[in-house]
């Protein structure tokens, strides 16, 4: 994952990912390889993962958000749709 997706606090290293309802779920993950912008996760992340790119550091878990980044324009539409829901918005990958 990209290193600014690692969010650190006192659980521990950890990463956001968003789940199909666009709720984040805030995972402990074990990092396997520093290797710069870019880390291995050994545990905690899958490859089909939306992993949060600079998360905020109020992050909580169930939060509901708009996700622009790594997003077909299918689902790009989809979510322009439910924006109105979403108090605000983050940038994800996917893992």
């Amino acid at each position: 994952v990209p290193a600014n997706a690692l969010i650190f606090r006192s659980e521990g290293p950890q990463v956001a990912v968003v789940t199909a309802e666009s709720k984040v779920a805030i995972r402990s993950v074990v990092v396997g390889r520093d290797l710069g912008t870019t880390l291995e996760i050994a545990s905690g992340v899958g490859a089909g993962d939306r992993v949060v790119l600079n998360p905020p550091d109020a992050l909580v878990n169930g939060e509901k958000f708009g996700i622009w980044g790594g997003l077909s324009e299918r689902e790009r539409r989809r979510l322009r749709r439910q924006r109105a829901q979403a108090t605000r918005s983050i940038t994800v990958v996917n893992g």
